[in-house]
């Protein structure tokens, strides 16, 4: 009897060990799923605007990042992270967020770019750029 109730235990053991060798235990299957889909550029905005309204300005400078890595040029991005950056006091991120949108000739009709360039160089104690661009400010 004792034979009979081992050699039972041993074969639902064997049979357990074959299915679940056999089978996908664990793993969905994701047939039509879209798995490579990240939040839309939109969505990624809102949130950057949300950790400003927070004044959590480094979290939103991670944001812009995220967008001004899929589009370097995207002129929205690149002033959201310099603001953000200036309020964080991360001068030199500002710098790049500015004078890649004064480079490209991304400004807007007022200059904001060029006179928010300016004030960075002021605070980094670069006098001269700053005063170069305070008065191409002025004449523009």
């Amino acid at each position: 009897m004792i034979i009979n109730r081992i050699s039972k235990f041993f074969i639902i053991l064997f049979l357990l060990h074959g299915s679940l060798a056999t089978g996908q235990i664990g793993i969905s299957d994701r047939i039509n799923e879209e798995n490579d889909r990240g939040p839309s550029p939109e969505a990624i905005e809102q949130a950057a605007l949300k950790e400003l309204a927070r004044e959590n300005y480094y979290g939103a400078m991670r944001y812009y990042k995220i967008l001004i890595k899929a589009d370097p040029l995207n002129a929205k991005a690149l002033k959201g992270y310099g603001e953000a950056a200036i309020k964080y006091a991360a001068f030199d991120s500002a710098l790049v967020a500015f004078r890649t949108l004064v480079d490209h000739g991304l400004t807007s009709p007022d200059g904001e770019p060029i006179m928010r360039l300016a004030e960075v160089y002021y605070q980094l104690g670069q006098y001269e750029e700053a005063r170069a661009l305070f008065r191409r400010y002025l004449f523009e």
